[in-house]
């Protein structure tokens, strides 16, 4: 889908970028050689951005160890 008609930035360009450590509007831009020109998109890029660095969070918590106590590891 189309995000930013302006710069033809798709939400794959945004999740790349996240991938990419991109958590900021103008990062996304940037990892695309672009910047926002009319401004309609940025609502739109931050709650993509929202969105996949929360689910990016969410599934590193999956996988991360919880400590049981008593020097025993257990995953989430």
């Amino acid at each position: 889908m189309i995000v930013c008609s302006c710069n033809a930035l798709t939400n794959h360009d945004i999740a790349d970028a996240v991938r990419r450590g991109a958590s900021r509007p103008n990062e996304v831009y940037a990892s695309k050689g672009c910047k926002a020109q009319c401004g309609n998109c940025v609502p739109g890029v931050v709650c993509a951005l929202r969105s996949l660095i929360r689910e990016r969070k969410e599934a590193a918590m999956a996988f991360a160890p919880v400590d049981q106590g008593a020097g025993s590891v257990a995953y989430a």
